[in-house]
């Protein structure tokens, strides 16, 4: 036993000593309790959260799997030395299986705070460099695609002028998340290690601690000697007619590159619980470490596995009620606009018929006058060949006719009081 507790002390005091040269200021990584003022997660007090990346505790969400998102990190704190390691753990995956993207990028430039725009999600001016895992391929520009690029600009050049020559190399990265062996445990890693205008980026696409050299070069003269000083870190991703859910878990930044090294080395071996084969110890102690060990790596994994269905879900159900809502709004609108040619027909067709029932009236009063006219004249020209006597069956007919149109009087309110005038 006394073998065991030499063993982890000396860890411990290897990892104190590492972690002493961790920049915190510029490092972060889950699983992330803390919390904002607003009861929101935070990564870490020396980060800003942007746009619609969401903390959760075991990974950061900078865009779900949903169209036109955009998020990103960003330091508060500036970089502050000539040599700078950091090495950022990511993943990239989505429903889609063949149409996805856009993906990824870590920028180290000299914006204060992140400046959005549409270069995954940035402005395209700004000094210094930008290490972009792009998962989308554009058909009409395939011979300059990688998909691990190194953008450079001096705060002159445009999005054209940063893709003419392309440094870069080709890593998969992205994950379908309906694979069988999808496992939210595993994930990419990306190192970039800076020393002055010398730049390295090496690329562990399983996280199987297989690392490939992507890009190794020297940055043009325009970019000044001391620039990485006044650099910030930033991570953003951005989707457009297609997504991908674009996740962040841990961004881990040295001042010196060998003890960037040993850290990486160290966490390559880590395990939740240590154990020493050589110190004396039974087989049924061993047994027991081992299976403890085994217990907290599976409960680990499967409650970030379950974090991320989760969000996953929850993103889900967002959308489908945002798309309900706007289905409603639509089906309101649809109805409102029915209703107002409904309303409009009728009374297009009641002001038809008022308009034929008046000029059937009117046509019905002309023809009784014209015939009361007829039998007056008549009578008139009869009583005249009589000579006297004419003057009661003229006064008779006078009368008739007043009738009548009375009659016509009333049916006339009658049927305005129907609604039909």
């Amino acid at each position: 036993m006394r073998h065991l507790e030499t063993l982890l002390l000396a860890l411990s005091a290897g990892g104190f000593l590492v972690r002493a040269n961790l920049v915190q200021e510029l490092s972060f990584a889950a699983p992330f309790s803390s919390f904002e003022s607003d009861g929101s997660r935070r990564v870490s007090p020396h980060f800003r959260v942007y746009g619609h990346a969401v903390v959760n505790e075991n990974f950061v969400r900078l865009t779900p799997d949903r169209q036109s998102k955009r998020g990103a990190l960003w330091s508060r704190m500036e970089i502050a030395t000539q040599s700078f390691s950091t090495t950022l753990r990511f993943r990239i995956s989505g429903s889609g299986k063949k149409f996805f993207g856009d993906g990824i990028a870590l920028w180290i430039t000299h914006n204060t705070r992140y400046n959005p725009g549409d270069l995954h999600g940035v402005n395209p001016k700004f000094v210094g460099v930008g290490i972009v895992f792009d998962t989308f391929r554009n058909t009409e520009a395939l011979d300059k695609h990688r998909d691990v690029a190194l953008l450079v600009n001096d705060g002159t050049k445009t999005v054209d002028d940063m893709y003419e020559v392309v440094q870069g190399c080709d890593a998969a990265v992205r994950v379908w998340e309906q694979r069988a062996d999808f496992d939210v445990s595993k994930a990419a890693r990306a190192k970039v290690e800076i020393v002055g205008r010398e730049v390295r980026v090496q690329v562990d696409e399983k996280e199987d601690g297989n690392w490939e050299e992507c890009i190794r070069t020297t940055l043009p003269d325009t970019i000044p000697e001391a620039w990485l000083k006044s650099a910030h870190v930033g991570v953003t991703a951005s989707t457009g007619q297609l997504a991908d859910n674009h996740d962040v878990l841990s961004l881990q930044s040295f001042s010196e590159l060998e003890k960037a090294r040993l850290h990486e080395r160290m966490e390559d071996e880590k395990t939740f619980f240590e154990t020493d084969p050589a110190a004396p110890v039974d087989e049924r102690l061993s047994l027991v470490e081992e299976t403890l060990n085994q217990i907290l790596s599976r409960l680990d994994v499967n409650e970030h596995a379950l974090e991320h269905k989760i969000v996953g879900v929850e993103d889900h159900i967002k959308s489908i009620v945002m798309k309900i809502e706007t289905r409603e709004d639509q089906a309101e609108d649809r109805i409102g606009s029915l209703e107002d040619k409904i309303t409009m027909a009728a009374q297009t067709d009641t002001i038809r018929r008022l308009e034929r029932l008046e000029k059937d009236l009117k046509r019905s009063v002309e023809q009784q006058l014209e015939m009361q006219k007829q039998t007056i004249n008549t009578r008139f020209t009869e009583l005249g060949n009589l000579g006297g006597g004419w003057q009661i069956p003229f006064v008779l007919m006078f009368l008739l006719f007043c009738a009548g149109a009375f009659m016509m009087y009333r049916y006339h309110l009658y049927l305005r009081k129907t609604h039909l005038l």
